[in-house]
């Protein structure tokens, strides 16, 4: 494995979770209800997976 694979890998978990922030979105535009669990866990992931755990490398 390449030293590089592994933010690569990390990359592509990232970008799931932009997904389904999107997802999420327009299902909350069309009901007027947030998810409020989503979202703290979604916050939670990108500041402790993202930016604490990925860009800390």
């Amino acid at each position: 494995m390449l030293p590089i694979a592994p933010l690569m890998i990390e990359h592509r978990l990232i970008e799931r979770m932009i997904a389904a922030l999107k997802v999420q979105l327009a299902r909350m535009k069309k009901s007027s209800i947030p998810d409020t669990v989503f979202i703290e866990r979604a916050v939670d992931f990108i500041r402790t997976y993202a930016d604490q755990t990925h860009h800390g490398k």
